[in-house]
C-alpha cells in the first residue's frame, strides 16, 4: 500500500471508528449495525500486508462463526455475512473483492472443515470457552482472526472491534503474526496493542 493510500485508509477507518461511537456510558456493549460491522472489517483486512499472499484466486473469504444455540446470533451473523458479500462487490480490500459465509460453531472438527479456503475468520456473538480452538484454527490456516470482544484478543485471537461508549480496535501483535498477517503501522496507531 503506498503511503498517500495508506494514509487514506488510516483516515477513513479513524472516521468510521468515530461515525459509529455511541452515546452510552461505561463498558456497555452497543451493537453496530451488520453494515458497519461488514464495513469495519474490510476495513481491517485492507491494513493486512499479507492478505493478497493468502488469497490466491484473488478474492478475500471471510468465515462468519457463531454459537447455534445463541439467541439471534445466527440471524445477526449471517446479516453481517451478507453485508460484507454486498460491500466486498463494491469496496475493493487490497484490490479484490470480498464474500463471506456464515457456519454454525458445533466442534473444533466441523470449524477445520469448515475454515478451508478462508482468508479471516469474524467470531459473531459470544463463543466463549472456544475462543484457543478457534485460535488454532486461525493459526493452522492462516485467517486473520477478528472478533467483537476485546478479551478474545487478550486471549489469542488477533483484533477485535469494541463497541463501547465509543468504538475502538484492539489488536493482539502476536496473534496477528501467528495467523501470517503483516498488519500495517497505521493500524496499529489507532489500536491498542497487546501482546
Amino acid at each position: 500500500m503506498s503511503k498517500k493510500r495508506t494514509t487514506a485508509a488510516f483516515v477513513a477507518l479513524a472516521l468510521l471508528l468515530a461515525a459509529t461511537a455511541g452515546g452510552h456510558a461505561g463498558a456497555q456493549v452497543v451493537r453496530a449495525s451488520p453494515t458497519t460491522t461488514a464495513s469495519l472489517v474490510l476495513r481491517v483486512l485492507s491494513y493486512d500486508r499479507a492478505l493478497r499472499g493468502r488469497a490466491p484466486d484473488g478474492r478475500v473469504r471471510v468465515l462468519a462463526v457463531y454459537r447455534a444455540s445463541e439467541t439471534g446470533a445466527r440471524a445477526s451473523c449471517e446479516a453481517t455475512a451478507r453485508a460484507i458479500g454486498t460491500l466486498g462487490r463494491s469496496v475493493k480490500v487490497s484490490g479484490m473483492s470480498a464474500e463471506a459465509t456464515g457456519h454454525a460453531y458445533s466442534s473444533l472438527e466441523s470449524l477445520r472443515a469448515a475454515a478451508q479456503g478462508f482468508q479471516a475468520i469474524y467470531v459473531c456473538g459470544s463463543l466463549d470457552g472456544t475462543v484457543s480452538e478457534i485460535s488454532a484454527t486461525a493459526r493452522r490456516f492462516s485467517l486473520l482472526s477478528i472478533s467483537e470482544h476485546e478479551d478474545y484478543a487478550r486471549s489469542g485471537l488477533s483484533v477485535a472491534i469494541v463497541s463501547e461508549a465509543r468504538m475502538r480496535l484492539v489488536v493482539n501483535l502476536t496473534a496477528a503474526t501467528a495467523e501470517g498477517a503483516r498488519l500495517d503501522p497505521a493500524l496499529l496507531r489507532i489500536a491498542t496493542v497487546v501482546r
